[in-house]
């Protein structure tokens, strides 16, 4: 059982951290829901967003410093990613503690991750949240006022998969909570939408009687009606 949470944490966790460091997509604009890279940036839109950035919009302070981060000058990545954070802004606050814990352009800074992190985190933003669990396993936040769990728990009800995961990994093994294999099941059913996690349900699968399975089944799809992912506006 204890070889499953380590299996789990070591396909799941570690390609969260990974996932997080890529360049997040511009919201309300031309470019939403694009990956952004060096081809997709137009420069002419560079240059209005950072006219804007310049006045004080903060969403054309993250929409500048994305397409900075998309084209590798890290410097000014930074700068503009603060710019918007400073103001609470979410992915960009989340982007900036990204480029400090994976040392993307900077040099690695834990406890300035955990800061823009957090400032993500409490603005509901899921996969912040998420990364907050797993620097609370790894031992690497001073905040201790949540637990690995709690963040889960909040990356999970705003739709992050991965926080779904890792809620299921939790409840599956009791670690830091009471173990729930019917919640558990029904966690890892839901992250199944986004991830391939077919073997891991197969091995709680193997644990439970039919009935909790169906009983999972059901909480699935209650939990599924209250996920509620948050909506950022600029």
């Amino acid at each position: 059982m204890r070889y499953f949470l380590l299996l789990l944490f070591t396909l799941v966790a570690l390609p969260c951290v990974h996932a997080q460091s890529r360049v997040k997509y511009l919201i309300e604009s031309g470019y939403a829901g694009t990956e952004l890279t060096p081809s997709t940036v137009d420069r002419a839109d560079l240059l209005d967003a950072r006219r804007l950035a310049r006045l004080g919009d903060r969403q054309a302070q993250f929409t500048t410093g994305a397409m900075y981060h998309a084209l590798g000058d890290a410097n000014s990545a930074v700068y503009w990613y603060r710019r918007a954070a400073l103001f609470h802004h979410p992915i960009a606050a989340h982007n900036l503690a990204t480029m400090y814990y994976m040392a993307d352009g900077v040099e690695r800074d834990i406890a300035a991750a955990e800061r823009w992190f957090l400032v993500a985190a409490e603005a509901g933003y899921p996969q912040s949240q998420t990364q907050l669990g797993i620097m609370t396993y790894r031992g690497e936040v001073t905040v201790e006022e949540y637990s690995e769990a709690d963040w889960y728990r909040e990356a999970a009800m705003g739709g992050d998969p991965f926080g779904q995961y890792n809620l299921g990994v939790l409840l599956f093994n009791g670690n830091g909570v009471e173990q729930d294999m019917v919640k558990a099941l029904a966690w890892l059913k839901l992250a199944n939408k986004v991830l391939s996690v077919d073997d891991a349900i197969k091995k709680v699968v193997a644990t439970l009687p039919a009935d909790e399975i169906a009983q999972a089944d059901r909480l699935a799809s209650e939990l599924e009606d209250e996920i509620s992912p948050p909506v950022f506006r600029g």
